[in-house]
């Protein structure tokens, strides 16, 4: 079988409840607010 893997970055107020409810898994990249491309950056960073 196969997985999809999704990342979903969220605006300054993050994702609905609606889409909260749906991820199986739920990661918090900062308590700052950032802008997507460096959330972008730091996703990647984490993933490396």
């Amino acid at each position: 079988g196969s997985s999809t893997l999704v990342f979903c970055i969220g605006g300054p107020y993050g994702h609905g409840e609606k889409l909260r409810k749906r991820a199986d898994v739920t990661i918090r990249l900062s308590s700052m607010v950032l802008n997507h491309q460096i959330a972008l950056i730091v996703l990647l960073e984490q993933i490396y």
